[in-house]
């Protein structure tokens, strides 16, 4: 992706955060410290003082901007939540669902039968390795001590 290109999706992704934020010009924008100035910087290609300058994603593949950028607005919707007294209790790490092959709406009904199918595959008296065994179980331990 161009420099360019990349440019102009981060100016989409900061529109869309204070859309979301400001319920779509409900809310004064001022004051409001965004998501995205922690994210994104598009004044240098290699801004040092963001999580992902424009150099380090024209590098990344589509895949792994994806990420990025759903990684981003799940920070943004959450903040959101967190504005608007909306509790955020239900929400599952979003590293773990993925690492269960799970999406980030995962209910825990669906983390418990992804769980129960990787423990059968992955147990060590069915063949599979006790190491990837032990990250299966400590990864469902976390996911389910939230709730």
């Amino acid at each position: 992706m161009l420099h360019n290109e990349i440019k102009k999706k981060l100016r989409t992704l900061k529109q869309q955060e204070i859309g979301i934020r400001t319920d779509y010009g409900v809310l004064d924008v001022k004051g409001i410290r965004l998501i995205w100035d922690q994210y994104f910087s598009t004044k240098t290609i290699d801004d040092q003082s963001v999580k992902y300058s424009m150099k380090k994603l024209a590098l990344m593949n589509h895949e792994d901007r994806k990420e990025v950028f759903d990684a981003f607005f799940c920070s943004v919707f959450i903040q959101h939540y967190k504005e608007n007294g909306i509790p955020v209790t239900d929400m599952f790490d979003r590293g773990l669902l993925s690492y269960f092959g799970l999406p980030a709406t995962a209910t825990m009904e669906d983390i418990k039968s992804r769980f129960r199918h990787l423990a059968k595959i992955n147990h060590p008296d069915k063949g599979g390795s006790s190491d990837v065994f032990i990250e299966i179980l400590e990864a469902y331990e976390q996911l389910t001590s939230k709730s």
